[in-house]
């Protein structure tokens, strides 16, 4: 998040702005996704997550928050970026719009399609999950 605002406060880009708060989630955006590409995610530890749940919940949690993190990560980039914009920052359709250059309705579309497809796949995980009992 700093670095974030001392590279608006560097740049001075933030005194020609219409719409302060989608123009800050871009940038931030931009920032993370230059990160993504330079640094690895280390798992979180499980028992900081969960406040001292069981070990054998805390492994259970852990291996399924991973699962989901990854049929996120595995989104093609257009439908990941709005429904990230949507649940993360919670923007709504007409910010998210500003900030990725794109029509309202596609944004719209775009988080209806990134839900669809992680319903179907955490079904499909659920279904194997269960079945292996």
């Amino acid at each position: 998040m700093q670095e974030t605002f001392l590279k608006l406060y560097r740049g001075r880009a933030w005194e020609a702005i219409e719409n302060e708060r989608a123009f800050l989630a871009r940038v931030a955006w931009r920032i993370a996704v230059d990160k993504l590409r330079r640094v690895r995610h280390e798992p979180l530890d499980p028992e900081l997550a969960l406040g001292g749940a069981s070990p054998e919940q805390a492994a259970v949690t852990a291996d399924w928050n991973a699962a989901v993190h990854r049929l996120v990560d595995a989104l093609p980039p257009e439908l990941r970026q709005p429904l990230a914009l949507s649940t993360l920052d919670e923007m709504n359709s007409r910010e998210i719009a500003e900030v990725m250059g794109i029509a309202e309705g596609t944004v719209r579309t775009r988080i209806m399609r990134a839900r669809q497809i992680l319903k179907q796949k955490l079904a499909g995980l659920m279904e194997g999950r269960y079945e292996k009992r």
